[in-house]
């Protein structure tokens, strides 16, 4: 009797069961599917940034210095080549190049000194460390002026 039963039911509602085991095979293959094919993972897009200068001491304008042989300072977006490094300074002199342990910053020394009272104009260009070159050329002058005259001051300048 509960056969009979049973079997009444199925018919009355086979397309109900139909329609459930339909659902479940649907859901399963869909979860399936999402297990073989890896998600490829999002790659974000790369923009290039310049290689440039970022700032520069000293400043372009006169000031008065106590120490005429400080090193000048180029700070860069990025580390530098300095075997790439192509330099005119008007007046000509004669100077060192080194970078910090970054080599983001490079610095210009003189072997002997600035000379006070002397406007220089100097024309830059640098490679990064991965070879990008400067955005454009840096264009940088300066001028030193001494501090007031006093018997210190004498003796260290000369």
């Amino acid at each position: 009797m509960k056969v009979v039963f049973m079997i009444r039911l199925l018919k009355k509602y086979k397309f109900v069961v139909f329609g459930f085991f339909l659902v479940i095979l649907v859901v399963y293959f869909q979860l399936k599917s999402k297990e073989e094919i890896p998600e490829q993972p999002m790659v974000p897009s790369i923009t290039p940034v310049q290689f440039q200068l970022k700032s520069a001491f000293p400043s372009q304008e006169k000031q008065k210095m106590a120490n005429p042989k400080i090193a000048l300072q180029f700070k860069f977006s990025e580390p530098i080549d300095l075997s790439s490094i192509k330099c005119e300074i008007n007046p000509s002199i004669f100077v060192d190049y080194s970078t910090n342990e970054f080599e983001d910053i490079l610095y210009i020394t003189p072997k002997d000194q600035w000379s006070y009272n002397k406007q220089y104009k100097i024309l830059l260009d640098i490679n990064s460390a991965n070879e990008q070159p400067l955005a454009t050329p840096v264009k940088h002058s300066f001028e030193f002026t001494p501090f007031a005259s006093s018997p210190l001051q004498d003796d260290f300048i000369h």
